[in-house]
Parts: structure tokens; C-alpha cells; sequence
């Protein structure tokens, strides 16, 4: 229940797409829903630590973040269980996000406000410099996947920083809108994190998303 299809990784990027399984539709066929990748494969923004920091995205077709999950790093002020709980709060801030909204990252103790095209986040004590780079490191990835795999509409009023500078996506070229769909194969069973860690890099980012469902 609730399970994704994981397709194959792409032949252009290192981007997994994520389908409905075949028997959760009208018409028996498995329904393209978004793609799944890790941050480290697009973009090599640093954190505190002179390290990037890896970051495990699904985002639907909508360039809307479904999950995200903080799969390593190295920042030395988060290396405890208790500390690093608050870089993984803060990641999961970016959860129903979009490129249409206009990310504003403040105080860890100030109020966290949506609007349809604005938010203010809650940052983290002490960890400015890794909320900046998690934040850019994310940004930046989903960009140059988007821009690769999605409909160009996603990107409409995108801050001009996902595609210049650090990580930015001017190097990548827009796949076709004729492109022949990516094709489904079974889903992959691994559910625990030390699993992700130990499997072929192929599959890590798959291991990640198996029984997920996005929140209504």
C-alpha cells in the first residue's frame, strides 16, 4: 500500500522517475508522477564543513518537493544524534515547496509563514552557513533536474540563481518534449538506512522512496 514503481536510472542524469504502479490506475498502465535523485550528483555546493552535503529529493511533475531526506554530511556541529536532528527539521521545511516560491531563511525561533509565492523558514542555531548550503544544494539540484525532465512552465519565475553561479543549471540542456516516457521496473524493496548506505549507487536513491506517499 502506497508504494511507488522506481524506473531505471536516466541515461542523460543521474535522476530515478517515480511512477504509480500500474494497478492504482484507470487504465492498468503505470502513470509517470515526478523524479527522485540525490543532490551530490548535481551540484557540488559546500557546506561549514568544505564538504557538500547529500540531500535524497522526490519531486513531482510540478517541481513540488515530496520528500526530502538528509542522506549525509559532515558538518562538525552536527554530528550528534540531538544536533543532527535539527539540519533534518530544517530540510523538511522544503516539503510542498515549489520554484515559485521565494525562500527567506531567519531565525531558528521565529515563525515559519507561507504564502503562494513567499516563505520565511525557521533557520538553525548556530548553522547558518550549512542552512545556506542545504538550501542552495537543493535548490540548485532540482533546478537542473526540472529543467531537464520538466515541463518549462515549473520554471516560470524561478530566482535567476538556480541556473548561474555555484551549482547553478546553465550547463544543462533541456531534454525535448517529444522524449520517449522513461520506463517502469519493479519497485525496489530495501528499507532501512543502513540498507541505502551499503547498496550498489545505483539503488540508493530508489532504497530511499520505497512506501512512500506524498500528504494530501
Amino acid at each position: 500500500d502506497g508504494r511507488y514503481t522506481i524506473g531505471e536510472v536516466q541515461a542523460d542524469m543521474r535522476a530515478y522517475p517515480v511512477f504509480t504502479p500500474a494497478e492504482e490506475t484507470t487504465d492498468g498502465k503505470p502513470k509517470l508522477v515526478g523524479y527522485a535523485f540525490e543532490t551530490v550528483d548535481f551540484t557540488n555546493l559546500r557546506g561549514y564543513s568544505g564538504k557538500p552535503i547529500d540531500l535524497f529529493v522526490f519531486m513531482d511533475l510540478d517541481g513540488r518537493f515530496l520528500k526530502i531526506t538528509l542522506i549525509d554530511h559532515t558538518e562538525p556541529l552536527f554530528l550528534s544524534v540531538f544536533s543532527h536532528a535539527k539540519l533534518v527539521a530544517f530540510a523538511a521545511q522544503y516539503v510542498k515547496l515549489t520554484f515559485h516560491h521565494f525562500v527567506d531563511i531567519h531565525g531558528p525561533n521565529d515563525p515559519t509563514v507561507h504564502t503562494d509565492r513567499n516563505v520565511s523558514m525557521q533557520g538553525v542555531h548556530r548553522g547558518t552557513i550549512t542552512a545556506k548550503a542545504i538550501d542552495r544544494s537543493l535548490l540548485a539540484a532540482a533546478a537542473k533536474v526540472a529543467r531537464a525532465k520538466l515541463d518549462p512552465s515549473v520554471l516560470d519565475h524561478t530566482p535567476s540563481w538556480y541556473f548561474s553561479g555555484p551549482g547553478g543549471v546553465s550547463a544543462v540542456v533541456p531534454s525535448a518534449a517529444t522524449e520517449k516516457p522513461p520506463e517502469p521496473v519493479a519497485p525496489v524493496t530495501t528499507k532501512s538506512r543502513v540498507a541505502v548506505a551499503d547498496a550498489p549507487e545505483a539503488s540508493r536513491a530508489t532504497a530511499v522512496i520505497v512506501n512512500f506517499r506524498p500528504t494530501a
